[in-house]
């Protein structure tokens, strides 16, 4: 196998000048500016960038923000710190000291809010000045909700704080895939990040950009993103100024750029989407290996996917080596989210490069003290695939599922499938990036949620996932490079999966005021916790249960997806959510606040006023204790909770 991980990373160069030749052409464009340029590398003038290599998913710097006075911050992941640089004095500097980074946290994203940084990552929400929150208390005034209309038409409804309210419409020529809100500049201008989609073409040619609206709604400007001269999207690739400046991160495989984008008239702006001539993936290599006939359903295939996802393994000191993260020095590294875990029960296999195993071959490995894992990888002729650790990597893991019978790299995955259009994806499918990285698709993101994009099941090194198997989200830009494929021996008729292992949670929600607590709705979700119960990505992945007189509430669920979010909703009660790293039996109890009457999950004057106006009355929408009358108990209720907002953080 060793020729054939040689052969991959010489076919990566190939891949990358076929995609540049053929990626939709941006000519004619305004001038972008390049505010500063740093190259790879861990100095302190230097940000962290993976060497390519077939099989591993490039990693880079993860977000960009900047702040009103011009100063710049990066995400330096791979490093573990932040990077400020400030081109008006020339200065740059390194932040880690006060970071409460713990080993395992692989950071997927900065916010700066507030005048706060807000990291996140798979473990939380990390404040910099060391205190951990929830995701729930990064409060965003501003909140925005998309509709579809049809294909190509949507809006965007935006409110917040000073009942500021305005609905963005948007026609765009091609599909239209997302529609985000990203910023409200001082002046109330509104600036919308939006993809749209070439149809009826075997691969994701996106163009992304950022359209200005006045604040009465009226376009003004539109930005292109320059997404094809990239090696590595970030998760937070862009920041908007407060002054209405916007600013691009661009990662090549040899340095970061900050670069300004400029906007250009609407009238003067044409979408560059165009058919291209098809990327030929004659990038098979010399493989030869017996291609599997048996058919395999899509319920199977999912099937085999998710019990990489509840193999519920103990991590022992054998599995755990030295506990190395690096593999400078080494030949193996222990993949990150394993890091400080001894004696824990891992519920998701790990990823290995080279690694291709089935679930109860990995169980019998982790059993005879093998290593867990195994994030280093070889791009040149030292061969480092360790015999003694157990795990998969992507290509791996698609073999695996797609019970191929061998390992197949993502090479030679087209030899076993063929080419669909996009929007002709199903459960099952992959989206393959030949030498780079391969996806099993599972679901698009439903259209009328915030954000667009699809959820996959993947072995990977991207943050969120840290070095494992996982159920995660991609949004369409993060997809340009892939080719949507079906395996050819895939069986398209029904078939009823097998019956999953059951779990039971249960819990209480209290109702503020009230003697009886039933009617509040409990929702379980497989997604991490949003900043509101709204907010899901993907609706119907959602579990609701309802609570009874004395606010208990019971969930039977399979034992996956694992589920990492549960929330708690009540008419006229401030909502609660909770983020959960296991599914556990019982998830303790929490009291919603009353007097939310609004409702927009605060307790403001408006609802103090509305209670007041019905004083004296029997109104049931002002009645919080539900005694039967609104007095001066109900006011009490919306005096104290006043200036309170949802959702509360449910212990």
């Amino acid at each position: 196998m060793t020729i054939y991980h040689k052969i991959g990373t010489a076919i990566w160069i190939i891949l990358m000048v076929v995609w540049c030749n053929y990626a939709p052409a941006l000519a004619d464009a305004p001038a972008e500016t390049v505010i500063l340029t740093l190259p790879k590398g861990n100095g302190n003038l230097e940000v962290g960038i993976n060497d390519p290599a077939p099989e591993v998913e490039p990693l880079g710097p993860q977000a960009l923000a900047v702040t009103d006075d011009g100063t710049f911050y990066l995400l330096d992941n791979l490093n573990q710190r932040i990077i400020g640089l400030s081109p008006s004095t020339d200065s740059v500097w390194v932040q880690t000291s006060n970071m409460p980074l713990s080993p395992t946290a692989s950071l997927a994203d900065m916010v700066w809010q507030n005048n706060n940084f807000y990291l996140m990552s798979a473990d939380g929400v990390l404040k910099l000045n060391a205190e951990v929150v929830k995701t729930s208390e990064v409060f965003d005034p501003i909140r925005s909700e998309w509709t579809r209309l049809n294909e190509h038409q949507a809006e965007l409804r935006v409110w917040g704080e000073g009942q500021m309210s305005q609905t963005l419409r948007l026609t765009t020529p091609h599909y239209l895939g997302t529609m985000l809100l990203k910023q409200v500049d001082a002046q109330g201008n509104f600036y919308v990040l939006v993809e749209e989609l070439l149809e009826n073409v075997p691969a994701f040619i996106v163009e992304t950009t950022v359209r200005r609206f006045l604040p009465t709604g009226e376009l003004t400007g539109i930005a292109r993103i320059p997404l094809n001269e990239t090696y590595f999207l970030p998760k937070r690739y862009i920041a908007i100024t407060s002054h209405g400046n916007l600013y691009f991160l661009r990662v090549t495989a040899t340095s970061a750029q900050v670069v300004e984008l400029p906007f250009e008239n609407p009238a003067d702006f044409a979408s560059k989407l165009t058919s291209i001539e098809k990327t030929s993936e004659v990038l098979k290599t010399s493989e030869v290996f017996a291609t599997a006939t048996k058919p395999i359903t899509r319920p199977r295939i999912i099937e085999n996917a998710q019990k990489y996802l509840q193999a519920n393994w103990v991590l022992g000191q054998a599995n755990y080596g030295a506990g190395n993260l690096s593999c400078d020095a080494h030949k193996w590294a222990l993949p990150s989210y394993l890091k400080e875990r001894l004696g824990e029960t891992i519920p998701n296999v790990p990823y290995k490069w080279g690694g291709y195993m089935s679930v109860d071959s990995f169980l019998k490995g982790i059993s005879a003290g093998k290593l867990a894992g195994d994030s280093c990888w070889c791009n040149g002729g030292d061969y480092c695939i360790t015999p003694n650790s157990v795990g998969v990597d992507c290509a791996g893991f698609v073999s695996q599922v797609w019970e191929l019978g061998n390992y197949h790299t993502t090479p030679y995955l087209p030899n076993d499938s063929t080419e669909i259009k996009w929007n002709e994806l199903k459960p099952g499918d992959i989206l393959n990036w030949a030498s780079g990285h391969v996806m099993l698709f599972d679901s698009f993101i439903d259209g009328a949620t915030i954000n667009g994009g699809i959820m996959v099941y993947e072995s990977t090194s991207d943050p969120i996932c840290n070095w494992s198997v996982c159920y995660n989200q991609r949004s369409f830009s993060q997809l340009s490079r892939y080719v949507p494929r079906r395996y050819q021996n895939v069986l398209e008729q029904a078939d009823a999966p097998k019956i999953l292992p059951k779990l039971v949670l249960t819990g209480t929600v209290h109702l503020q005021g009230r003697a009886d607590s039933r009617g509040t709705n409990v929702l379980l979700s497989p997604e991490p916790c949003p900043s509101d119960p709204v907010g899901f990505q993907n609706p119907q992945s959602l579990i609701t249960a309802t609570t009874d007189a004395q606010g208990h509430f019971t969930f039977t669920v399979t034992a996956t997806p694992t589920y990492l979010c549960l929330s708690a909703v009540h008419e006229e009660y401030l909502s609660a959510m909770k983020s959960l790293t296991t599914t556990p039996s019982n998830v303790g109890q929490v009291t919603l606040l009353s007097g939310d009457v609004k409702p927009d999950n605060q307790i403001d004057l408006f609802d103090l006023a509305f209670v007041a106006l019905h004083y004296d009355t029997a109104d049931s929408s002002a009645d919080l204790n539900g005694d039967g009358l609104v007095n001066i108990f109900d006011l009490t209720i919306v005096a104290e909770n006043y200036r309170q907002r949802g959702p509360l953080v449910w212990p």
